[in-house]
């Protein structure tokens, strides 16, 4: 399969900088640069780990930026690569002026040094086993060790996204020693999220099984003890509202996987012709789909296990988009919205039969647009007409009530 490259700048090859403009914002001059494969996503759809960093964004993480391509080697096709910072030394400097002397940066629970020192961190890790972060004093004390707002946004993005590679595994943090010296947590290598809409991270977290792996109980230690602290929960709490209503809102996020989808649907067919992967382009729309359904639901799954585990002493809004539908989390069969995006018909296909009773087409802002009753049978293999010609361009979602009781949501795209 195709291989990730690192492109090195160096005098003795006649410039020690890349100097272009591959991305629209930040320093546009490399010591190295990443052309990425897109790591475990090389199979699926080639942009999960971008698109994560596009939904994170507005966090303002340390994290890669992204810019899929097409590359081509001594003018043979190589197929869709993804353009990415890499996280290094260099890139502290460029990013945030941080000069390598000053720079601690680590990894594996500061079991690896990767630059600088790690005594400040593990001098901070003995603290936290030895102080009850339930005492608001001792507490205080991490809080001028930790940048606490960025250790909270950087959870709340792995967990929302579902990444279940992590955290005893691709996780870095950094510091400056030149400054305050707080630790800051980096964001990357985010492969495999987007697939389990209904994997819990709460769970993943507090587990105490002692797995040796994705979760093992040093990587989970800071954050297990960190939210015993009443004011590290209250804040936490309020983190997570305001991203689920502005961050994670699928109005916002959706137009953004839309929008790599279509940069690189008319790449794909050359792609999977010189690379064997995904599989088909009907796979690779497959995949589309099943992450739209992600970013539609997540948020409102999120939600509810985020007031599970918090309990009714902690306030959380309830979301204008959460719609009063139920996911059914063991569907009997997959159902297909094709084509998606559509500009006038849509056809919802199962490898069953069934009949729909009645349905509601939504827009971002759950508003419903259209509601019919059409008691109408679905054979198996076949498919159902839907016209939404008369829908003004953007995301929508079609809520189907099955004559059994069941009820599927499914997101589309209208086009003009």
């Amino acid at each position: 399969p195709s291989k990730s490259l690192r492109l090195y700048a160096r005098e003795y090859y006649g410039e020690n900088l890349i100097s272009h403009n591959f991305f629209e914002e930040g320093p546009n001059d490399y010591h190295r640069l990443l052309l990425r494969n897109s790591g475990q996503d090389f199979v699926r759809t080639m942009y999960v780990d971008g698109l994560t960093h596009l939904i994170t964004e507005p966090m303002g993480l340390e994290q890669q930026r992204y810019r899929p391509a097409v590359l081509f080697i001594n003018g043979a096709y190589w197929g869709i690569i993804n353009i990415r910072d890499r996280i290094d030394k260099y890139y502290f400097y460029s990013h945030k002026g941080v000069k390598e002397e000053h720079l601690d940066l680590l990894e594996f629970g500061g079991f690896r040094v990767l630059e600088g020192e790690r005594e400040d961190y593990l001098e901070m890790m003995e603290y936290v086993r030895n102080h009850p972060m339930e005492d608001d004093m001792y507490y205080r004390v991490i809080e001028n060790w930790v940048d606490i707002g960025n250790f909270i946004d950087y959870y709340i993005a792995k967990m929302f996204i579902a990444t279940y590679d992590w955290p005893g595994n691709n996780i870095r943090f950094w510091r400056d020693r030149s400054v305050d010296g707080k630790w800051r947590w980096v964001n990357f290598d985010n492969d495999d999220a987007l697939v389990d809409l209904y994997f819990n991270p709460y769970d993943h977290l507090m587990d105490s099984t002692d797995n040796p792996w994705p979760n093992p109980l040093w990587s989970t230690e800071l954050f297990r003890n960190l939210i015993k602290s009443e004011i590290f929960r209250l804040r936490f709490a309020e983190a997570i509202n305001h991203h689920l209503a502005q961050t994670f809102n699928p109005e916002r996020l959706l137009p953004l996987a839309f929008g790599i989808a279509d940069s690189l649907r008319v790449d794909i067919p050359t792609h999977i012709e010189r690379w064997g992967f995904p599989e088909s382009v009907e796979k690779w729309e497959q995949f589309n789909e099943e992450i739209w359904t992600f970013l539609e639901a997540r948020s409102c799954v999120f939600l509810e296990m985020s007031k599970e585990f918090f309990g009714d002493n902690y306030q959380f809004d309830s979301l204008t988009y959460c719609y009063s539908f139920v996911i059914d989390e063991n569907p009997k069969g997959e159902f297909r919205l094709m084509p998606n995006p559509t500009k006038d018909l849509l056809y919802v296909t199962a490898e069953f039969s069934f009949e729909i009773k009645s349905y509601v087409i939504y827009n971002v802002a759950g508003s419903p647009l259209i509601q019919k009753s059409i008691n109408q049978w679905c054979s198996s293999g076949e498919s159902c007409t839907f016209d939404v010609s008369r829908l003004a361009a953007g995301w929508y979602l079609i809520d189907l009530v099955l004559t059994t009781g069941e009820r599927k949501q499914l997101p589309f795209l209208k086009i003009e």
